[in-house]
């Protein structure tokens, strides 16, 4: 008996490490690319001004 439940109980820790490990990646992905969308905006606006000065500059 003691045997099957350690083994269960390696079992449920290894799941647990598992997923910890899982989430740590994801939250870590969630980051980057969070980052990343700021960044995209960044860009984004960079062109947008760019534009509105150069049409400024030809009128």
């Amino acid at each position: 008996m003691l045997l099957v439940i350690s083994n269960e109980m390696r079992n449920l820790l290894f799941y647990i490490r598992f997923l910890s490990v899982k989430f740590r990646i994801e939250m870590t992905n969630k980051k980057r690319n969070v980052e990343s969308e700021k960044k995209r905006e960044v860009k984004n606006q960079k062109k947008i001004y760019f534009v509105i000065y150069c049409g400024n500059g030809m009128i």
